[in-house]
């Protein structure tokens, strides 16, 4: 204390220039904006495997329902949703920065997927999706637009192979009769 008290000078010194850089750094930087929606999963469970390993399934489940949501499938949903394809702007912005190399919905997918942050619920089963963005409406559409992709994707894939079983049967039921 007795180092700190002959150095008093130095030490709201260094404290006044921290406080002033931060007030700059802050000042400088654009603003962000978080927009936040939840998500209820439905987890059904095995009724024998839920009776010997309750908590086993939960957090898996919820791993791989937070995979779906960061997968470029629903990444690129986003974009569609979103018109992006359609706004002058972004098209230029796509343009300038990959020389049309990369599909569209592609890069701005990557791009909004680094505004995108996923958080489990502790010992629940809800997700909680965070977007961030410069525009408070852009941020919420784009919050809103994930969860609309995920939901879509979901349902998707749970829909897609049983139609894919329903045209091969059939394909074996015409076979069948024909034979």
């Amino acid at each position: 204390l007795l180092i700190l008290r002959l150095r008093w000078l130095t030490v709201v010194g260094a404290l006044l220039a921290t406080m002033s850089l931060a007030l700059v750094i802050s000042l400088l930087l654009p603003k962000q904006y978080t927009a936040e929606t939840s998500l209820l999963l439905d987890i059904k469970t095995d009724p024998l495997v839920a009776t010997l390993a309750r908590d086993f399934a939960t957090p898996s489940y919820i791993a791989t329902q937070t995979e779906i949501l960061q997968n470029e499938r629903v990444a690129t949903r986003v974009v569609k949703m979103l018109g992006l394809a359609q706004n002058a702007k972004a098209v230029e912005q796509w343009r300038e920065a990959t020389e049309g190399r990369i599909p569209l919905e592609t890069y701005f997918g990557s791009l909004l997927q680094k505004g995108l942050k996923i958080e489990p619920g502790r010992g629940s089963s809800l997700l909680t999706i965070s977007f961030t963005g410069t525009d408070p409406k852009f941020a919420a559409a784009g919050a809103n637009a994930f969860s609309r992709a995920y939901l879509d994707t979901l349902v998707e894939l749970k829909v897609d192979p049983v139609a894919e079983y329903a045209k091969f049967y059939e394909e074996r039921q015409k076979q069948v009769r024909t034979e």
